[in-house]
């Protein structure tokens, strides 16, 4: 079966009562080498991202990958609000997911040959003072807390995952595609809350899914 290219993605993960649908400029994690020629576009669900493709790649070539992991850039501290394991959880989510969305375009290898893209790809955060936000800092999450309170008196937090991610061309080292990527996902009663897998599980199926039905053409 041919298989086209799928492409993407991401970047960070934050707990932020911010509204914007994209990663502010602030928010670049230095992930990528350059930020340069990445503009607003859309993804395959219609969802605002930030995107550079190189427009003189004939994509329809690659055939294969090599899925480096995602990783935390920069590597978090686990605390009382965010476990060893839930970090270890969500990176281990992220991957399998966005793996399995990327093998539906590409045949997977552990090596490069020719025709082949490499992914790398990160869940980043920076903190971001915001006013009137009490910042607390998990570095490299940040969780602002909403500046409207519960009927409980504890205030509530939307959560959000951002990502940044590349894919390279084997034969030249030079990247063809950019994105760095921000989802919502679920709101967090107050910041007392354990931070689990479920709470930015919809966020990552959501950059999944956009794997998946990505169209390079």
């Amino acid at each position: 079966m041919k298989k086209t290219c799928a492409i993407i993605l991401p970047v960070a993960l934050t707990l932020t009562a911010c509204s914007s649908s994209v990663t502010e400029k602030e928010k670049f994690s230095t992930f990528l080498p350059d930020y340069n020629d990445i503009t607003k576009s859309q993804s395959a669900s219609g969802k605002d991202v930030l995107y550079w493709k190189d427009k003189n790649v004939d994509f329809s070539k690659y055939k294969y990958l090599v899925y480096q992991p995602m990783i935390y850039f920069p590597r978090p501290k686990p605390s009382e609000m965010v476990s060893q394991q839930a970090l270890d959880n969500i990176l281990s989510y992220t991957n399998r997911q966005f793996k399995q969305a990327m093998g539906s375009h590409f045949t997977l290898e552990d090596v490069p040959r020719e025709n082949t893209l490499i992914f790398r790809g990160a869940i980043t955060a920076i903190d971001t003072q915001k006013k009137g936000l009490q910042v607390y800092e998990v570095l490299p999450i940040t969780l602002l807390v909403a500046a409207t309170q519960s009927v409980t008196g504890h205030r509530t937090m939307e959560s959000a995952v951002y990502m940044e991610g590349e894919f390279i061309d084997a034969s030249t080292n030079q990247p063809v595609i950019k994105v760095v990527r921000k989802a919502s996902g679920e709101n967090l009663n107050n910041e007392k809350s354990q931070l689990k897998v479920a709470d930015v599980k919809n966020a990552i199926d959501t950059i999944a899914n956009d794997i998946k039905e990505y169209k390079t053409s």
